[in-house]
């Protein structure tokens, strides 16, 4: 039996070594802190009152999950509600466990966004009725190269001429913030921030 339901805060141990064994990672994954996990899927938001976290079991085993991001886009038609979910996962031992999650979850909004995602994520997608709608560009900038190098899992050959390429753009002048531009730490993401 499948069965489909909002994550329970008592299922975050469960769930947080599900997806350390799903994403090949220890349970000490900067993703997978706890409060960082309970801040994802549990702190209470105006526009989503419960949880965010969802688990698809089968037969009372842990087969999927996924955290959703709400959002509401304002369009000249009226508001537009979508969910993305994050920390989407399956037991590769359950065939369909992902797909049945997702169809799940796009009952949640009438959009249901995925950005990325592992490799056979992005085979799924179209299967689900995904289709792209703009490719996702992202820029980086190593501000600390030598703790880059230092917890960099794929060290090889190139990793001291990748360490002095990244030193190199650390020392050069990056872009400066336009005059009356600041940024700030957020320690926590609440109503205090609309104005911004």
């Amino acid at each position: 039996m499948t069965e489909f339901s909002p994550a329970a805060a008592s299922e975050l141990p469960e769930i947080t070594r599900f997806l350390a064994a799903a994403f090949g990672a220890g349970l000490d994954a900067p993703f997978l802190e706890p409060r960082l996990m309970r801040w994802k899927f549990d702190e209470p938001r105006p526009d989503w009152p419960s949880s965010r976290g969802f688990v698809l079991r089968k037969d009372g085993r842990l087969a999927a999950y996924a955290c959703i991001v709400p959002m509401t886009w304002r369009t000249p038609e009226g508001a537009v509600r979508g969910v993305l979910p994050i920390d989407w996962a399956a037991d590769g031992s359950v065939p369909g466990a992902g797909a049945v999650l997702h169809r799940n979850l796009a009952k949640l909004a009438p959009v249901v966004l995925q950005v990325g995602g592992t490799e056979q994520a992005r085979k799924v997608a179209p299967l689900l009725g995904l289709k792209p709608a703009a490719p996702l560009i992202s820029y980086v900038r190593v501000v600390r190269p030598w703790r880059q190098h230092r917890v960099r899992p794929d060290r090889d050959w190139k990793s001291p001429a990748r360490l002095a390429r990244n030193a190199w753009w650390a020392l050069s002048t990056g872009v400066k913030a336009p005059a009356g531009w600041a940024a700030e730490p957020v320690a926590r993401f609440d109503d205090s921030m609309l104005p911004a």
